[in-house]
């Protein structure tokens, strides 16, 4: 099995609340927003409604976040500590992960059909796009689709035969031809 590229992000349930420590200490959302290039009032508009940025933006507030930590130790202290941090896939290394398993986009979205047709047409969606735009959720249904791509490739390699205990496509295409379900 091959390793995914990793990196650290804060976890979803203490981000706001990071900021807004962050904040109570003396930062400023709109010199952090002209830092990171996003737009004006943007930090205030995605806080006011506890949502999660995309990819890029949580990842780089993070890394703002920490680094302002590291540099102003005398003002901010330990306000982030590891165990608010989690690793997540890296988009940047999406691609080249499903090149390493010899794997298009077409034949990942085929292979998630079984778990969920929603989660193959976002594969789907992603094939060629800039994935450093995905939103959180979507960055972790990749990663667990590519680990069970992994198992399954791997019970293959142990047990010759190897055959998912349930098949999606197969019920739905029994049930739509004679209007039976299939009970095993």
């Amino acid at each position: 099995m091959l390793q995914y590229k990793r990196t650290r992000i804060l976890k979803e349930e203490v981000f706001w609340d990071v900021v807004q420590e962050f904040q109570d200490r003396g930062l400023k959302l709109t010199k952090m927003e002209k830092t990171l290039n996003l737009g004006s009032g943007y930090m205030r508009s995605v806080k006011s409604r506890k949502r999660m940025p995309k990819f890029s933006t949580y990842k780089a507030i993070t890394d703002y976040l920490r680094n302002l930590q590291r540099t102003s130790k005398h003002v901010y202290g330990e306000i982030i500590t590891s165990d608010m941090m989690k690793f997540v896939l890296d988009p940047l290394y999406l691609d080249s992960i499903l090149q390493e398993r010899n794997l298009s986009g077409y034949a990942l979205s085929n292979y998630a059909k079984s778990e969920s047709n929603a989660l193959a047409e976002n594969i789907r969606y992603w094939k060629d796009k800039d994935k450093l735009g995905m939103s959180l959720a979507s960055l972790y249904k990749f990663e667990k689709i590519i680990s069970q791509y992994d198992e399954d490739k791997l019970k293959e390699e142990i047990q010759p035969g190897f055959e998912k205990k349930w098949d999606f496509e197969k019920e739905r295409q029994h049930f739509l031809k004679t209007g039976e379900l299939i009970l095993e």
